[in-house]
């Protein structure tokens, strides 16, 4: 566990959201398959649409709640862990590792905007709504995801 301020969780959200469409860009430009790099495309455009949510609502976050330092598991703002993801190889393992990767980030998404939602509820039960449900969005895509893998499975 580590101590970070709302405003460093939530920026390090955004920053993991940026690196997930990298990679799901990235998986998408390497696909030969069209609806195989679709998927992929498709995913980052979610992402796309994540962000911009992301980015209105971090500015919109009170004052007060984004001084508010936290104690949260340091995994929650790793970033930049994409880059290994898309480095080549046949194209059903790239897409494979591609959900992996997405699906571990959504989890610690989940987990990231429950904490803080929890921590907001108190003073900022608005606040606190909006972040369960970018946490109930990041369960869907995880269960998204991994509906994809168990596809690739029976392949």
């Amino acid at each position: 566990m580590i101590s970070a301020s709302f405003k460093e969780a939530l920026a390090a959200a955004v920053q993991r959201n940026a690196d997930l469409i990298e990679v799901y860009k990235r998986t998408a430009r390497t696909l030969l398959s069209r609806s195989a790099a679709n998927l992929a495309k498709s995913a980052a455009d979610q992402r796309e649409e994540l962000g911009r949510n992301l980015a209105d609502f971090s500015s919109s976050l009170p004052a007060d709640l984004a001084a508010v330092k936290l104690s949260i598991d340091e995994r929650f703002l790793r970033t930049g862990n994409g880059d290994s993801t898309v480095a080549g190889g046949e194209e059903k393992k790239l897409l494979i590792d591609a959900l992996t990767h997405a699906q571990a980030a959504e989890d610690e998404d989940r987990q990231l905007f429950s904490c803080l939602a929890r921590a907001a509820a108190a003073g900022h039960p608005d606040t606190a709504a909006e972040l369960d449900a970018f946490s109930d969005q990041a369960r869907k895509r995880a269960a998204w995801a991994q509906d994809h893998l168990d596809l690739l499975a029976l392949s």
